[in-house]
């Protein structure tokens, strides 16, 4: 009984923690096509695009399984 709680419990946080295939691959490729869209402001300083840049190349890499 207490393992079948347990298993439960255990599978309830990698769903929270890691999240379901299907909601990593819609974030995927949302963020995927934030990147392949990403224009510098008029405004905005090098290093500031650089930053955003980053962020989102950052999370694409935590998001991909394959690398």
């Amino acid at each position: 009984m207490q393992y079948e709680i347990a298993n439960e419990m255990w599978d309830e946080l990698v769903n929270i923690y890691s999240g379901d295939t299907k909601g990593k691959n819609e974030q995927l490729h949302t963020y995927r096509i934030h990147y392949e869209t990403l224009k510098m402001n008029e405004d905005e300083i090098l290093g500031s695009f650089f930053l955003r840049m980053d962020d989102i190349v950052n999370i694409i890499k935590g998001l991909d399984d394959t690398n």
